[in-house]
C-alpha cells in the first residue's frame, strides 16, 4: 500500500519522461484513490485532494507531503539490492547511462531537500535510524507552522518563505492552534514568534484571496475563534517575544504587536502596506499600534503606509532591540530565557496589571486598586520567599540568584 500510494505521486509530481501527457490525469485519479482508500471516503464523494490531504496531515502543505513521500520512496529503493527503478533513479545501466535512460527529474527535489549529493544519499540508506530522521527533518521544514520547545521557551515560526510568510488559511488555522497550544501549556513561559526564510511575515496571502475570494473566513465575534491572521485576537497571560527580520509589513506588522517585546533586525522593513490594495487593518492594528507609539505616530503609518526602518521604529518605541541581521531569533530566545528565570506569578501579576491599566481601567483610580489587588495574591507566595534569599545575602548587586 505504501508503495501504491508513494509511486504515482512521485511519477506525477515531476516531469519524467515515462509519463505521457494522456496518462497524467489516470495517474492524478489513482493517487487520489489510493488516499482516498486509505481513508475509507467514498469515490463518489467529490472530494478536493487538498481537503483529502488535510485529513491525513493537517500541517503539512501539498509539496511538502509530496517531497515527504518522494524521499521514503527513494529510502525503499535504494535499499533494494536488485531494482530497476533504483538502477534507473541511479542513471547506472551497465556502467554507463544509455541514452534516452535519463536520471529521474523528481530526484532533484530531493537532492535540494536534503542538500546532499546522490553518491552519499546512497550510502545514508544504510542506516534507517539517520534516513528516518533526514525524512523527518525535511517534513518539519515543509509545515507552514514550525513549532519547536526549548525548556519552558516556545518557537513558533511562520514557514513560507516562498511567499514572504504570507499566512494562507491553513496558516491561520496552524497559528492559532499553535498559540493555543502555549497558552495552555503550563511548563511554557514565553512564547517566540518568528519567520523562516528571511522574512517575519508579508501579512495574508493576497494572491490566495484572489484566486478564491471565498477562501478568507471571517468571524464577526471577535471574543470566537482565530481572527483573519490566526492569533490576533487573543490575550495571552504570559510573555510573546517577536523576532522581525526582513518584512512585517500589513497583516505581519499586526502579528508583531501582538508580542511584548519586538527584537528587531537592523535590516527589517515595517509598515501598513496593505493601504496601497484597500485592504483594512482589521488584526488589532488600529487597536494597538496607538497604545504602544501614540495616536499621532500612528497615524502617520496608517494613512501613509510608508515603510519603516528598524531604527525609526526603535524611535517610535515600536522596537524594543534592534540586532544585527539574522540575529532576531537567537537574541528573542536569549531575552525569553532571561525573563523566564524570574518569579512567574509577580512577573505575570505585573504584566497583567500593565495591559489593564492600558486598554481596560475606566479610570486611574480603578486602575490602581487592580495593580494593587493583582500584587496583593503574590506578596505572601513569592515576595517573602525573595526577601529571606535577599537577607542570606543572594543576588546582591545584580547577581543571579
Amino acid at each position: 500500500m505504501v508503495k501504491a500510494m508513494v509511486f504515482p505521486v512521485v511519477m506525477y509530481g515531476c516531469e519524467s519522461w515515462t509519463v505521457r501527457k494522456t496518462e497524467r490525469q489516470r495517474i492524478d485519479a489513482f493517487k487520489l484513490w489510493c488516499w482516498r482508500r486509505l481513508l475509507r471516503v467514498p469515490w463518489t464523494a467529490r472530494r478536493s485532494d487538498q481537503s483529502v490531504l488535510k485529513e491525513i496531515n493537517p500541517d503539512c502543505s501539498l509539496e511538502g507531503q509530496i517531497l515527504k513521500l518522494k524521499l521514503k520512496y527513494f529510502g525503499h529503493q535504494m535499499r533494494r539490492e536488485h531494482s530497476l527503478e533504483k538502477t534507473l533513479m541511479l542513471g547506472k545501466i551497465e556502467g554507463q547511462r544509455r541514452r534516452g535512460w535519463q536520471r529521474m527529474r523528481w530526484l532533484d527535489s530531493v537532492i535540494d531537500a536534503t542538500n546532499v549529493k546522490l553518491s552519499k544519499l546512497e550510502s545514508t540508506m544504510e542506516d534507517r535510524r539517520a534516513w528516518r530522521d533526514v525524512v523527518h527533518e525535511v517534513a518539519k521544514r515543509c509545515r507552514n507552522v514550525v513549532t519547536e520547545i526549548r525548556g519552558s521557551v516556545m518557537t513558533i515560526g511562520i514557514n513560507r518563505p516562498e511567499a514572504r510568510n504570507a499566512v494562507n488559511q491553513e496558516t491561520v488555522q496552524l497559528l492559532w492552534q499553535a498559540f493555543r497550544s502555549f497558552e495552555e501549556d503550563g511548563s511554557l513561559t514565553v512564547a517566540v514568534l518568528h519567520g523562516l526564510g528571511g522574512n517575519f511575515c508579508a501579512g495574508y496571502d493576497l494572491k490566495e484571496l484572489a484566486r478564491n475570494p471565498t477562501s478568507i473566513k471571517l468571524e464577526q465575534d471577535v471574543t470566537k475563534g482565530p481572527g483573519p491572521m490566526g492569533p490576533s485576537r487573543m490575550r495571552f497571560s504570559k510573555p510573546v517575544i517577536a523576532a522581525v527580520s526582513g518584512y512585517a509589513v500589513a497583516g505581519g506588522l499586526e502579528l508583531s504587536l501582538l508580542a511584548d517585546l519586538r527584537v528587531v533586525e537592523e535590516s527589517a522593513v515595517l509598515g501598513v502596506f496593505c493601504r496601497r490594495f484597500g485592504v483594512p487593518l482589521i488584526d488589532g492594528g488600529t487597536v494597538r499600534l496607538p497604545k504602544l507609539i501614540g495616536l499621532s505616530r500612528a497615524l502617520d503609518l496608517i494613512l501613509t503606509g510608508r515603510p519603516v526602518t528598524a531604527q525609526e521604529a526603535y524611535q517610535f518605541g515600536l522596537a524594543n532591540r534592534i540586532v544585527p541581521s539574522g540575529q532576531a531569533l537567537p537574541h528573542a530566545i536569549e531575552l525569553a530565557e532571561q525573563i523566564s528565570a524570574f518569579p512567574q506569578q509577580c512577573m505575570r501579576g505585573d504584566r497583567t496589571s500593565a495591559y489593564h491599566s492600558a486598554f481596560d481601567a475606566s479610570s486611574f483610580t480603578e486602575a490602581m486598586q487592580f495593580e494593587f489587588d493583582t500584587a496583593l495574591e503574590v506578596i505572601q507566595s513569592e515576595s517573602v520567599p525573595g526577601a529571606n534569599k535577599f537577607s542570606l545575602g543572594h543576588g546582591r548587586s545584580g547577581a543571579k540568584l
